[in-house]
């Protein structure tokens, strides 16, 4: 990526990131999710535009070959497989709730 377009798309980023809530309800959502998170750090907006504007390509390229190549001795992945219990399996569907579910959505 060129240095030009990776200016263009972290000022566009930042832009995103300073846009305004649209209503009431979108900043309430905001400030609802930095209470339940214990975080109450409502000006998370600004603080990382901050250093977003920081950043700078080369920045980028080290987070990548430190973290995220294949080659990385610091690279790590994580992978779930979710088998579900027998017991589950052999639990008797509810015919009732199954149509309370279809009439909500």
């Amino acid at each position: 990526m060129p240095d030009e377009l990776f200016k263009k798309q972290r000022e566009g980023y930042m832009i995103k990131k300073l846009e305004v809530p649209k209503g009431m309800k979108d900043q309430g959502k905001k400030f609802c999710n930095e209470i339940t998170n214990h975080q109450f750090c409502f000006d998370r907006p600004q603080l990382e535009a901050e250093i977003i504007k920081t950043l700078e390509r080369n920045d980028l390229l080290r987070f990548y070959d430190h973290y995220i190549s294949p080659h990385s001795i610091y690279r790590r992945k994580l992978a779930l497989h979710v088998n579900p219990s027998s017991l589950v399996l052999q639990k008797p569907i509810d015919e009732k709730n199954t149509n309370e579910n279809k009439d909500q959505l």
